[in-house]
């Protein structure tokens, strides 16, 4: 048994994939870390991060009124034109008075208006400005998994296995996308002057992220999948996000399995 650990806002006693988020790093999961101390500070510095705007700009230095502003133009790309969110980004009109670009870009703003008064900007010591959720309590989530789960997950750092690459393409073209699906067999099969085939992190962030597969239902094509090659999740390392803390993180699908197993529940202490 391995114990991990989670943060979130709130205590949670019953984990759904209905409620993961499609667009997290490797999509809908439950996601777990091996450090306690990232268990306690992902209550605020994990999830609760909506947008990073990163520090300066050529010589203009950053202001919480330049990250607004590349936030409500990176939200506008996953809203249409008739207010409806897209579950991966698309481009807007080049031009500022283009009718579509002016009509997303309104819908952006008025989700702005609603959340504005939950969320804070905050200047970092990095010089990045971060939008995130006002800080809160939150609670971090022990939990004990057995080594056969840990062991029997998807190693994000190898070279991906050329089944795992069919599964992969299977899911693209069942998405209707063949030109991603060609276009990442072709990326995922070359090999460096090494001899190695691209890992899972960078088939699944160069080319998956921004595909059909980030949708809800792309996602249970390609849990069905992985799952059937007896995977249990992915494990992946950690720490580029999260201060430099290395890490071991893991995202696992079954809901009722890590439902079934014991949780303790903790008030994480605040490092200032």
């Amino acid at each position: 048994m391995a114990t991990l650990y989670r943060g979130d806002a709130s205590q949670i006693k019953s984990f759904s994939l209905d409620k993961a988020d499609p667009r997290a790093l490797f999509g809908s999961g439950i996601y777990f870390t091996d450090s306690p101390r990232l268990g306690g500070d992902y209550t605020v510095k994990g999830q609760d991060v909506i947008f990073k705007y990163g520090g300066n700009w050529g010589k203009k230095k950053a202001t919480k009124d330049a990250a607004i502003e590349a936030y409500l133009w990176r939200k506008a790309q996953y809203i249409d034109e008739d207010g409806k969110d897209l579950f991966y980004a698309k481009s807007l009109p080049a031009f500022a008075d283009d009718p579509i670009r002016i009509k997303r870009m309104k819908f952006a703003q008025q989700e702005w208006e609603k959340m504005k008064k939950d969320v804070e900007v905050r200047s970092q010591t990095d010089g990045t400005i971060v939008i995130r959720k006002k800080t809160h309590p939150g609670i971090r989530t022990s939990i004990q998994i057995p080594k056969r789960v840990l062991d029997s997950t998807l190693n994000a750092e190898e070279e991906a296995p050329k089944e795992v690459i069919e599964v992969l393409y299977r899911a693209l073209r069942n998405m209707d996308d063949a030109a991603t699906a060609n276009d990442m067999w072709d990326f995922a099969m070359r090999q460096n002057e090494d001899g190695y085939r691209p890992t899972w992190r960078e088939i699944y962030t160069s080319i998956v992220a921004n595909s059909p597969l980030i949708t809800p239902e792309g996602q249970v094509l390609l849990r069905r999948g992985l799952k059937s090659l007896g995977y249990t999740g992915i494990r992946y390392a950690g720490g580029v996000s999260m201060g430099g803390i290395k890490h071991n993180a893991y995202l696992f699908w079954d809901e009722a399995g890590i439902n079934k197993l014991p949780k303790t529940y903790q008030k994480p202490r605040r490092r200032l």
